[in-house]
């Protein structure tokens, strides 16, 4: 009797793992899609300052493999500039100006709650701030890739001439192969403990 109920413990944890494996296989693989990425679904971003700033994040290069997909357009139709520097030289570039913090950001559809930062001074043009990680700027949709880290990054959008006033639709998305592959082994895993688990089942009833 002990062994047949040892049987049907086991068989039932068997099985409700099996399946609880695959089921997050599965979802894995529905939000990463074929080409591995999830979010990029677009939101109207906008201040009457002259920044939009990022907390520091994991951006930069090396780790993870995963990237972070930036696309930004300006919504008055003039160049817009988008870029990824070290948090300590954003710091410094924005120093004394107005621009409003991102926090709380949701990717799809991209979505924050803006901070304010008070500032009397007006921010030199982009392209002679920091040294950019990564950056792009001019008229129509400006995209840029940035591999996942640990360490504090920041990225910023503003209008290319530094002007006050930034309207923009942008999107964020995640590019993950890693997720991905995680997702197929787990679900591989849940179809091969799932069915074991259910023979111990069978077995002890």
């Amino acid at each position: 009797m002990a062994g047949r109920v040892l049987l049907v413990a086991l068989g039932a944890v068997g099985a409700l793992l099996g399946v609880a494996l695959a089921a997050v296989g599965v979802v894995l693989l529905v939000l990463t899609g074929r080409d591995t990425t999830f979010g990029g679904a677009e939101s109207a971003l906008s201040t009457d300052r002259y920044a939009l700033v990022t907390q520091a994040a994991g951006l930069g290069g090396g780790g993870l493999d995963a990237t972070v997909r930036v696309r930004v357009r300006s919504d008055r139709g003039g160049p817009v500039f988008v870029g990824v520097a070290p948090a300590a030289d954003v710091d410094r570039y924005l120093a004394g100006t107005a621009y409003d913090e991102l926090i709380e950001v949701r990717l799809s559809p991209l979505r924050a709650t803006l901070v304010p930062s008070d500032g009397t001074g007006a921010p030199a043009p982009p392209a002679d701030g920091p040294r950019w990680t990564v950056s792009a700027s001019g008229a129509g949709e400006q995209t840029i890739d940035v591999p996942v880290r640990d360490g504090g990054q920041r990225l910023v959008i503003m209008n290319a001439d530094a002007g006050a006033g930034v309207d923009v639709t942008a999107a964020l998305s995640v590019r993950a192969p890693f997720l991905r592959r995680l997702g197929l082994g787990l679900l591989i895993a849940g179809a091969l403990v799932a069915p074991v688990g259910g023979l111990l089942l069978a077995a002890g009833v």
